[in-house]
């Protein structure tokens, strides 16, 4: 297995100057440990642990946390790595907190993005555990436990691709559908392929918008990368696409989530977005109101990110 990866990603490494490339055969060779120490099967639990990265949008992440409870069943431990730019958006994730003190939901503010995620997945009990960002809803129903029922070792199951995703909103064209597994797609709920004969979003396995991993394997592959916040999280586990691009992708029909990047928080990259600022967003939050996000149920978006026109309603106690 290492042989056939090191091949794979030899022409992105230098190994004469490039100290990545001994933390990288140290990072597989651990992963090749771990494979061989799980040769037999695992009894697959039904719970499953989702950690959330949140960044001055506690109106977006209210209604990411409030689609998920009206809409999905199942067991889940989420938790929310947020950060703040100041005391009012601190404040707001404060109020937000405090709505849903009731649910299985726990606030971590971040000091240091890496060493708070690493502390945050050693707290993780769960064999499972996928990750959202903020600016997500979901807009339809589903049983988490029909979700997590695959085995990840073999499966990068997802919450965010369906029939209906057919445009790359990140790269502004057109996206192919991949071949899927007949016997999979015929009379099932769940489409089957394999994540190396996908293109664009359909070939992207290392998703930190609602793909399942197993915990164990994925801190593993985070504990030897470096980063500052989500987006260079995810820019550093693609290093890591050959271990996953052999495994089958997993996908409802029609997509479960959907993104909608209506403004932008971050300067690791220059990902398009909507004009909509987190302050303007912030005043409508401190005016009592909050997202109507049961607007966007059912919503058949033809792209992962997708923006919408957004609307909002006066605040309910959802605690």
């Amino acid at each position: 297995m290492v042989k056939q990866i090191l091949k794979k990603v030899l022409h992105k490494l230098r190994p004469e100057t490039d100290t990545r490339f001994h933390s990288y055969c140290a990072t597989l060779e651990k992963l090749v440990n771990y494979r061989n120490a799980i040769a037999q099967p695992i009894e697959e639990g039904t719970t499953v642990s989702i950690i959330i990265f949140s960044k001055d949008r506690a109106i977006q992440l209210h209604a990411l946390l409030s689609s998920f409870f009206e809409l999905v069943t199942g067991q889940a431990t989420i938790r929310v790595l947020y950060t703040v730019s100041d005391a009012a958006h601190g404040h707001a994730y404060e109020q937000v907190a405090a709505l849903f003190r009731n649910h299985p939901v726990t606030f971590e503010k971040e000091n240091s993005f890496r060493k708070d995620l690493l502390k945050l997945l050693d707290t993780i009990n769960t064999e499972k555990l996928f990750f959202l960002v903020d600016d997500i809803v979901f807009t339809e129903p589903f049983d988490l436990t029909e979700f997590v029922k695959f085995n990840p070792d073999y499966f990068v199951p997802t919450l965010r691709l369906g029939l209906n995703l057919n445009f790359s909103y990140t790269l502004q064209q057109r996206q192919p559908l991949p071949s899927f597994r007949t016997h999979m797609a015929a009379g099932s709920e769940w489409l089957m392929w394999q994540w190396k004969d996908g293109a664009l979003d359909w070939g992207y396995p290392l998703s930190v918008d609602g793909h399942l991993f197993r915990t164990a394997e994925i801190k593993i592959i985070i504990q030897n990368c470096q980063f500052r916040a989500p987006n260079s999280l995810e820019e550093a586990l693609q290093d890591y696409m050959p271990v996953y691009a052999e495994r089958l992708g997993i996908a409802c029909k029609k997509s479960l989530i959907m993104n909608i990047p209506c403004n932008k928080v971050q300067l690791e990259n220059n990902n398009i977005a909507g004009n909509l600022s987190s302050q303007e967003l912030l005043l409508q939050w401190q005016a009592g109101f909050q997202l109507d996000f049961r607007k966007l149920r059912h919503f058949k978006n033809t792209s992962a990110h997708q923006e919408v026109e957004l609307t909002f309603i006066k605040r309910s106690n959802f605690a």
